[in-house]
This record gives C-alpha cells, structure tokens and sequence, in this order.
C-alpha cells in the first residue's frame, strides 16, 4: 500500500515472531500516549473475547483508513494469516484488462468451484462521497438555472425602466447628454441593488458554507477572496445584462422617443 514507516521497521516474513508479537501504530497513537520512542513499548488489543499484548516494532505515517467526516484515530496494524479469502493486487492500469484475466485464471484454478468476483479500492473510496458528488451536480444545476433566472429578469426590470424614462432620456440627451452618461445613469441603479443584495446574501453563503464544511475533519476555511471573485462575476453579469438594455434606450432618436405618448 506503499505506506511509509517513520519509525523503526516493517513487517517481514523472515521474522517469525511478527505473526504473533509484533504490531506497527500510527503517529496519532503515539502522539496519543505521549510515547519518545515507541520502539519496544506493548499495547494491549482486543482479538475477540481475548485481550493481547503487542509489542510495538514500527510507526506507519498517518493516513485516512476511514471518511474524511472522520479525523485520524490511534491505529494498530497486525500480521495475520488471512481466513476470508480476500487478496489485495496492484496493478498497471494501462494494463488493467490483461490483470484481470490472469486473475482470474489463477483464482479459477486455484479455486475451481468459486465465483470470481472483484472491486476497484478507488471506486470504494469514491463511494463514500457519492453524497458530496450529487450535491456538487445539484449545486452546479441550481446556479446556473438561478443566473439565468436572475438574467431575466435583470433585463425585464431594466427594459420596463427605459421605457419608463424614455423621454427623461431624451430630454437628458437634447441637453447634451452623451450616451454614455445616460448608459451609466440606468445602470448604477441596478447595480446598486445588486450590492445590496450581496451584503445580505454573502455572509449567509458564508455561514452555510462553514456549516457544510464543519461535517469534514479536514476542510478549507473561509476565503474571502472566493466570495470577492463572486461579488464581482454578479455585478459583472448585472451590469453587462442592464447596460446592454439601457444602452440601447439612450441610442434612441430623441426625437422619435419625445413623440411617443
């Protein structure tokens, strides 16, 4: 599994007595029991109903052997003979289809009346975030379709506002208004909305967002730098969407608008 042993050494089926006195820990089982050299020291493990000592001969390096929900816990690792049958292969993935058809012929012949079955320790590593994967898919979803509705109705909001103002525009323009400055007029009002909105909005996503996270024992903290990104793409987007509609109303003949009743 190519885990690296820190401290001391690895099992070794030259030494006879690893199968039955020997264990390795982890780093968090050593910091746990305030061991300086653990080398030699004896835990005590549960084998059943039976209560053994182990004598300690190495310290593995912490790795995740459960959810990432969960932090690192004291760990003891022991050699036995194996009695479910069960064998771990590593392989050339390149070379995956090759791999599995001498293991199952070894395994046919060695085991003629079995079923030959296996699975991928990545995809069993994977499953235990298939949660995650489908709200990232659900999140992905909602954002976009929310950005489309906000879009719309952005534009709707700024065309029945032009055409609310169409003659201010034209009078404004008449008076020497460049287009411009009535652009930016109609734009900076909804722009100014939608930074209100974000002051509301960004410290609940931030909440939230830490809530999900709390559920990890490893996780990222909060990134302003990601909700700024954010604020800027909205208004960005905002401005872009109002500007286009508002520079088209300020492109108007102001005569030809004047006239309309």
């Amino acid at each position: 599994m190519n885990i690296p042993v820190v401290t001391g050494r690895n099992f070794s089926n030259n030494v006879a007595t690893d199968l039955q006195n020997e264990v390795l820990v982890n780093e968090t089982l050593v910091r746990g029991a305030g061991w300086t050299d653990p080398i030699g020291h004896s835990v005590r493990i549960k084998d059943g109903s039976d209560t053994l000592s182990r004598t300690v001969v190495g310290v593995v390096k912490d790795y995740h052997f459960r959810s990432l929900h969960e932090p690192i816990m004291p760990l003891v690792l022991t050699m036995k003979i194996p009695d479910d049958g069960d064998i771990w292969v590593k392989f050339d993935q390149s070379r995956q289809k090759e791999a599995l058809t001498a293991l199952s012929r070894a395994y046919k012949a060695a085991a003629p009346g079995s079923v030959f079955q296996y699975n991928f320790l990545d995809e069993s590593n994977a499953h235990e975030y298939l949660a995650e994967q489908r709200w990232q898919s659900v999140i992905n979803f909602a954002a976009v379709l929310a950005a489309i509705i906000c879009c719309s109705g952005l534009f709707g909001l700024a065309h029945l506002s032009a055409k609310r103002r169409i003659k201010e525009i034209a009078i404004r323009k008449v008076l020497g208004a460049s287009v411009g400055q009535l652009t930016s007029m109609i734009t900076t009002n909804f722009v100014k909305l939608v930074i209100v909105a974000l002051l509301i909005a960004l410290p609940l996503c931030n909440y939230v967002a830490m809530h999900w996270l709390s559920g990890f024992a490893y996780h990222i903290e909060s990134q302003w730098a990601i909700l700024l990104l954010a604020s800027v793409t909205a208004i960005s987007i905002s401005a872009i969407t109002v500007g286009l509609q508002a520079l088209t109303a300020a492109l108007l003949n102001p005569v030809n608008s004047l006239r309309q009743g």
